[in-house]
């Protein structure tokens, strides 16, 4: 599980590879603070939609959701997400918004 949890500056030599190699890559971006039942299917849905699913999630230091949020850091997020059979990548994005993730994938 622990192999499908890469770092942001090692993502965009996976990526260039996968490219390379003609495969489809999906993402997915976003906190993933509490993983509920409509992320679980999203991703699976999503996962059809091409060869690798990455799932892109925004570091605890840029997420403004209210005092104490969130709830889990961000070793214990992209932990929980690599254990979905459907992700097969999770990269923790070190920027407030989401254009740097798109841009990487």
């Amino acid at each position: 599980m622990s192999h499908k949890i890469i770092s942001y500056q090692e993502a965009r030599a996976v990526f260039a590879d996968l490219r390379k190699k003609r495969k489809t890559i999906v993402q997915c971006h976003g906190t993933f603070d509490l993983v509920h039942p409509g992320h679980v299917i999203h991703f699976e849905e999503a996962k059809k939609l091409g060869d690798r699913l990455v799932v892109t999630m925004t570091a605890a230091a840029h997420v403004n959701k209210g005092p104490g949020r969130p709830f889990f850091n961000d070793a214990l997020r992209a932990k929980s997400l690599a254990a979905l059979e459907s992700v097969d990548y999770v990269v923790v994005i070190p920027h407030p918004g989401a254009v740097e993730a798109i841009e990487l994938v």
